[in-house]
């Protein structure tokens, strides 16, 4: 058994953690605020839509918004929804009702989701509501966006990893989404993540057990990446605290570097749809295999229709996420497990 000499909050040191101060991203939680700020004047808020790349604080700057929202007034309902897991329309709007007392009153069997959309207006005409659809791309029918864009009083934060994601869209969803702010996250410089490092080392760990140094080092591992940064930190402290070690070394930065890409991998698979992941496995059997070949063996193994252009999409997120890796275009393209 070891003792806490190094860890004094675990819960900080996750990368899912909300704390009180943000760093380096007011420019667009203003954007945020400024958007939803007629809430608290009994207005409806306006639709906002946030991209950029994996881990640099489009989630947590949304939900860090709703929730100061929510500190300002009590005619308020958020939910939150990571449309990665309830990728459908029905389970994208039960997580929504999840979040309130009225799911004890909706079964899943036998209610349809334009029941439980009906149930969300009924919710929101005595309040205001903003709803916050991360992965917003991995919906697999995007007329829920134009079912929830008819509900009144009702504000969506849409997170994305690309403001393309609505090119393909219903040409009435793209109308509607038009004039909405568009707010563009980029990584997170080196020295950014050590101040973001340093706050969560405060509160997380036993004063004097890390050094700047040893920050640096564990920025400078993670890629611009706050959440892989994040992790190293948790392995590296949870190592030191297992060692019995009064402080974190060097040599933890350098075990727990891979443990927390391999942790963050199997997190991205975890996650993958069906059919991502059966995309994903037809490429880890097959060493670079051609688009061609791939769409072939897919078809193959699947009854459902799925158009290619969907087939696309599911083959950019498993990009964007590290999980594999192509070169070439059109029918010349090749993808490899990362």
């Amino acid at each position: 058994m070891y003792d806490n000499s190094i860890i004094q909050n675990a819960e900080v040191l996750r990368e899912n953690f909300l704390p009180e101060t943000l760093f380096h991203r007011q420019t667009q939680i203003k954007s945020i605020e400024r958007n939803l700020s007629p809430i608290l004047k009994d207005q409806e808020g306006n639709n906002v839509i946030i991209f950029g790349p994996p881990g640099v604080g489009k989630t947590s700057s949304s939900k860090y918004v709703t929730r100061e929202l929510a500190r300002n007034t009590t005619k308020l309902f958020r939910a939150y929804v990571n449309c990665w897991v309830h990728y459908s329309s029905f389970k994208a709007v039960y997580k929504i009702l999840e979040q309130t007392s009225s799911i004890l009153t909706i079964s899943r069997k036998g209610t349809g989701t334009e029941e439980l959309l009906e149930k969300l207006s009924t919710i929101l005409k005595n309040k205001k509501g903003v709803i916050i659809l991360d992965e917003v791309d991995q919906l697999e029918d995007d007329r829920l966006l134009y079912d929830l864009l008819e509900i009144q009083n009702l504000s969506l934060i849409l997170i994305a990893n690309k403001d393309t994601f609505l090119y393909d869209s219903d040409p009435r969803i793209q109308s509607r989404l038009l004039g909405c702010d568009r707010i563009k996250y980029t990584n997170y410089s080196i020295q950014e993540l050590v101040s973001i490092l340093k706050d969560r080392a405060k509160f997380g760990l036993m004063p004097g057990t890390i050094s700047n140094e040893i920050l640096l080092e564990i920025a400078k591992n993670s890629g611009g990446d706050a959440r892989i940064s994040i992790s190293i930190l948790r392995i590296a402290a949870q190592e030191a605290e297992e060692n019995n070690q009064d402080k974190i070394i060097i040599n933890n930065i350098k075990n727990s570097v891979q443990t927390a890409t391999i942790e963050n991998k199997r997190k991205s698979i975890s996650q993958l749809n069906k059919h991502q992941r059966l995309l994903y496995q037809i490429i880890e059997k097959n060493n670079k295999i051609g688009s061609k070949e791939l769409y072939e063996k897919y078809y193959s193994q699947t009854k459902e229709t799925v158009v290619d252009r969907t087939l696309r999409k599911y083959l950019s997120k498993l990009e964007h996420y590290n999980l594999i890796s192509c070169e070439g275009n059109g029918r010349w393209r090749k993808y490899n497990l990362k």
